[in-house]
């Protein structure tokens, strides 16, 4: 068996384009194809390692499949990679996703790799580990290990609590044999991962993926799960403690649906960091195939969308005037505001209360029967 998990988020909105006759920036092979076929490559992710201003490529290998190392390809310092790592864990385990930071804020990149299965393999608890960063030369064997033994396929770092270091989130359970686990976070105190978690949620489930996002805008990293069996689930980041119950569901089939209903009206906002120039990397499992580079051909260009910017509050006359039975009217606000909008008749008395909640910039209004 092999775990392979893709998340995918369908998200639908409106952008310019390639222009007429202008190509996808990418080959549809491989810029870059790694020699070492034999290892079951999982987790990948660029830093620069060494700190020279290039980009080296991180891959933990192993899956469900075999006991494998964490391997590095360093950047020849010429925007290639050698074919063969250039370095590798001196341990092996059943490792699964990665995921880069700096855990002692020395300047330089660790790699935390969460380990899906123990020593035995299925029927046994993996862990989650730490790789520090020696001033450009990864530690050859853990720095840093749980001390708790769980199912674990992926991690990711941000700082829950917003004291300036990372912290480690980590998805938990293994669905094949009906193992669920409670998903946790190891934080970090002055520079160094607790070795039992500090936080888990509230219930039992089989997680494969992880990753932060500040959803509500409030300064906060919130936290986001993919799962296997079950909704997919969000936890919202309260600045002195993350829910243990999930307040957002169902990241699937392009659409965004809440534990709670929203404001009638209120818009979803995406925002969306766009670069022309981002090369990608593709580790594969399979033990016949090398990992893959596509390179970015493209020339770096400006990216013009259209934004509506509102600087003060406006509300649009009316259509029709005078009303019909259905009418619209429109009002823009700079900022998401506690809104009220009445109607009044033409001795000044009030008729009906057509808004009265939370709303986003830019909303409109259909009414009818206002009589």
């Amino acid at each position: 068996m092999m775990k392979n998990i893709f998340t995918i988020l369908s998200i639908l909105f409106c952008f310019r384009g390639l222009s007429e006759g202008q190509s996808i920036p990418y080959n549809t092979t491989p810029d870059w194809i790694s020699s070492d076929i034999t290892n079951f490559s999982t987790g990948a992710g660029w830093a620069d390692i060494d700190q020279d201003g290039w980009l080296d490529l991180v891959i933990a290998n192993g899956n469900d499949m075999a006991r494998q190392h964490l391997v590095v390809y360093y950047n020849t310092s010429t925007g290639s990679l050698l074919l063969t790592p250039n370095w590798q864990s001196d341990d092996i385990d059943f490792h699964g996703h990665l995921s880069v930071g700096d855990v002692n804020n020395d300047g330089y990149p660790d790699v935390a790799v969460s380990v899906y299965l123990g020593a035995s393999g299925f029927g046994q608890r993996g862990k989650v580990k730490l790789y520090l960063n020696n001033q450009g030369i990864l530690s050859s064997s853990p720095a840093w290990t749980s001390e708790d033994s769980v199912y674990t396929f992926s991690c990711a770092f941000g700082d829950a609590d917003g004291d300036g270091d990372l912290d480690l989130a980590v998805a938990c359970g293994e669905s094949y044999t009906s193992e669920p686990e409670q998903n946790r976070i190891y934080y970090n105190k002055n520079g160094s991962l607790d070795p039992l978690p500090a936080w888990k949620n509230h219930y039992a489930g089989y997680s494969y993926d992880v990753g932060w996002a500040d959803l509500d805008n409030d300064g906060d990293l919130d936290l986001v799960y993919a799962n296997e069996k079950g909704s997919n689930n969000i936890f919202q980041n309260y600045g002195d403690s993350i829910g243990t119950f999930p307040n957002c569901y169902d990241l699937e089939n392009g659409w965004l649906s809440f534990g709670a209903a929203p404001w009638n009206g209120v818009q979803i906002n995406i925002k969306v960091i766009v670069s022309h120039d981002l090369d990608f990397a593709v580790s594969n499992w399979d033990d016949n195939k090398g990992n893959f580079i596509y390179k970015n051909w493209n020339e770096p260009s400006t990216v013009v969308s259209d934004h509506i910017l509102m600087i003060g509050f406006e509300l649009h006359q009316n259509y029709p005037n005078p009303f019909n039975p259905t009418a619209t009217i429109q009002f823009e606000i700079p900022q998401a505001s506690f809104v009220t909008l009445k109607v009044f008749n033409i001795v000044g008395q009030e008729v009906l209360t057509l808004v009265y909640c939370p709303k986003r910039f830019s909303t409109y209004i259909n009414f009818r029967n206002y009589s």
